[in-house]
């Protein structure tokens, strides 16, 4: 089974500010709880907040968009032509995507293309709210053994270092910079 990170690796881009950016621009009554979370920025950066408390702080704006089934499906109709085609042309049905981003916002865009395993961050669509914690760095390799058990990884695949513990108990791991699959260093 071949494993995936989502944002900058399968999209071009990061899903959440991509999302945040529509809402911002499709939903005025969020914007001015968009700027108070990201003034909470800089708490966060100096360690005085975790960034789960800073996603959920900026989250809280889902609470403010009237329609998110609506909102996530006409955000991705605008969105899922960023998928990168290296990612297509090497997909396969048993592929699993594990994301920091909120789950539900991942699993939509994985059912337009095919995938059918997502792990990502338990966030309610309605509230902001997280229901457990952020899925990443080493809470990735944790949720992926809670589904998959021992079950090998063939090749996984992350734009970032911070996914080094998956990388880590894959057979064979790469780097995605901008769309290039570069051997992982």
């Amino acid at each position: 089974m071949n494993v995936f990170d989502f944002d900058k690796t399968i999209l071009r881009g990061d899903c959440t500010a991509l999302f945040t950016k529509y809402c911002w621009r499709h939903y005025p009554n969020v914007r001015r709880h968009i700027l108070r979370a990201l003034l909470k920025a800089v708490p966060m950066k100096m360690g005085k907040i975790s960034l789960q408390e800073w996603k959920e702080g900026l989250y809280g704006f889902f609470a403010l968009v009237p329609d998110m089934d609506k909102a996530v499906e006409n955000f991705w109709a605008e969105h899922v032509s960023r998928v990168y085609p290296w990612y297509l042309a090497v997909r396969r049905k048993d592929d699993v995507v594990i994301s920091a981003s909120p789950e539900f916002l991942v699993a939509y865009a994985c059912e337009r293309i095919g995938v059918s395993h997502v792990i990502g961050s338990p966030v309610d669509m309605r509230t902001g709210r997280f229901s457990g914690p952020n899925c990443n760095k080493g809470e990735k390799v944790k949720r992926y053994r809670e589904v998959f058990g021992e079950r090998e990884i063939e090749k996984f695949y992350s734009d970032s270092h911070s996914d080094d513990p998956l990388a880590a108990i894959a057979k064979e791991a790469f780097l995605i910079r901008k769309g290039r699959v570069l051997p992982w260093k």
